[in-house]
């Protein structure tokens, strides 16, 4: 519980993170990090009971994912189960 707690206080910081995102050269050791920052940032807004939060994060990781490593990437593949798991509780 207290790891889930001090990961919902850097929620701010992966929203920030992400705003910065498109104007930064990348590298792949980035966008490695990026993307386990994403997941669990995903994993808080789940946690937390935010579903539209976490729809939004997932369509903006899916984004990134599919420009640095291509749409057949695990990443993706995780991602968009993720994001068919969030659009079915949606309704």
């Amino acid at each position: 519980l207290d790891v889930i707690n001090h990961t919902i206080k850097l929620i701010p910081h992966g929203k920030a993170l992400l705003m910065h995102y498109d104007k930064t050269q990348t590298s792949i050791s980035f966008s490695t990090a990026l993307m386990n920052l994403l997941y669990a940032l995903e994993q808080c807004y789940h946690t937390e009971g935010n579903p539209k939060a976490q729809k939004a994060l997932l369509e903006r990781s899916l984004s990134i994912q599919e420009q640095e490593y291509g749409t057949q990437h695990q990443y993706v593949a995780r991602t968009l189960t993720c994001l068919g798991d969030v659009l079915n509780g949606l309704g």
